[in-house]
């Protein structure tokens, strides 16, 4: 999970890696994908085919991320060949906050640095600098990939992951309007064992630099629901 903010981030002017602004506030030392992938989630539910997990703040959160929350996810398995993850991210104090939340699926390839994986979906390459997180207009013309790292955008949050013996295919129910994956980050390394395809609701970095890439803030004593599906 990438709570509450997917990829990096870096303040301007001085661009410097895990510090944020907000409400003219500055924050430092966020982790690369926040911290929510790294902290103990407690087990709510266990059920034959589902499980559901929940995760609140504490003193070391509330140090990188000054808001009261409570993230639950729900993993369940729908079918022999359908995943279910289900994320429900709720705004627990008085004001409004927030967060560019994410996926980050790894897919073990048969064997390292599988040259035949590919990724596809409907729509059009963003280049950015990976290193302070900004996108950089403008953007590639559809269908073309642009040199150096880059996100995916798209209107219709759906992608598909061709490895050599299986096919993915990533789906999203878009609960609200907002947040919403419009973004998609591949990502691996030489030699490594595995594809990410990463869901994104905003370009890294997106809470520095406000609308139109970050998506509208969770109301205050209110929630907004991530619904991720993945057929093979």
């Amino acid at each position: 999970m990438l709570f509450p903010f997917a990829g990096r981030v870096a303040a301007p002017p001085m661009l410097i890696p895990g510090t944020w602004n907000w409400d003219g506030f500055d924050y430092e030392n966020m982790p690369c994908h926040g911290f929510a992938w790294n902290r103990p989630w407690e087990t709510v539910a266990v059920r034959a085919a589902s499980a559901e997990f929940r995760l609140s703040p504490d003193a070391s959160t509330l140090a990188l991320y000054p808001f009261p929350f409570t993230l639950r996810l729900c993993v369940e398995i729908v079918t022999a060949t359908r995943l279910d993850l289900t994320l429900r991210i709720r705004n627990d104090g008085p004001d409004p906050m927030p967060c560019t939340p994410g996926f980050h699926p790894y897919f073990r390839l048969p064997e390292p640095g599988c040259a035949e994986t590919s990724f596809s979906g409907d729509w059009r390459a963003v280049p950015y600098d990976a290193t302070c997180t900004r996108l950089a207009p403008p953007p590639a013309p559809p269908g073309t990939t642009p040199p150096g790292p880059h996100l995916f955008m798209t209107e219709r949050p759906n992608a598909f992951l061709d490895i050599p013996g299986i096919s993915f295919c990533l789906l999203f129910e878009q609960h609200h309007a907002r947040p919403g994956v419009h973004y998609w980050q591949p990502y691996s390394r030489p030699g490594a064992p595995f594809h990410c395809l990463e869901p994104w609701t905003a370009p890294a970095g997106a809470v520095n630099y406000p609308s139109p890439h970050f998506p509208a803030l969770v109301p205050p004593r209110a929630s907004r629901v991530l619904a991720f599906i993945l057929l093979s």
